[in-house]
């Protein structure tokens, strides 16, 4: 009975500590806050935790000398889970954005993937601060003060969301 209790207690450790792997214990997006169990201001080493090592990492230098640093892991079918940190001298940053497309999120108003349209944005969240072209056929709608982007295609569906810090 001794070894078999301690098996079992090895095992819940080994299961509590391991990480979690790219998939979320949760599908909530609450702006300003977190997408799943990532929340803004996690350090790299935190997301590695949570997440274990990313597909694909890339990098690039803004125009102050910063180091933007994007974590990419993909997700269900052609999606993605998308973790950045901006990182400036002497400063180590902590996540300043997360990304998602994956359809299976929904936000803590409701708002969710390809069933939520322009309009549901529009009654759940407002009109926003800012809306801006994310490429030929999608729209982003900036909400500054709540703390989330919402990327909407060419027919007015959700297509993507991105939680950034409130301003």
């Amino acid at each position: 009975m001794r070894i078999a209790l301690g098996t079992v207690v090895l095992v819940v450790l080994l299961a509590v500590l391991a990480p979690a792997g790219a998939q979320p214990a949760n599908w909530i997006v609450i702006p300003g806050h977190a997408v799943g169990d990532i929340q803004l201001g996690m350090t790299q080493q935190q997301v590695l935790y949570r997440l274990g090592m990313p597909d694909e990492i890339s990098n690039d230098r803004a125009g102050d000398g910063s180091l933007n640093v994007y974590w990419v892991y993909p997700q269900a079918e052609r999606t993605v889970f998308v973790v950045s940190w901006t990182k400036r001298h002497g400063d180590p940053g902590g996540a300043d954005f997360i990304f998602t497309d994956n359809p299976r999120y929904v936000t803590s108003k409701g708002v969710s993937f390809a069933s939520s349209t322009f309009k549901d944005v529009l009654t759940h969240y407002g009109a926003p601060d800012r809306l801006t072209g994310g490429g030929r056929s999608s729209v982003v709608l900036t909400y500054e003060a709540q703390g989330i982007r919402f990327r909407l295609d060419s027919d007015g569906r959700v297509t993507g969301m991105t939680v950034v810090p409130r301003k």
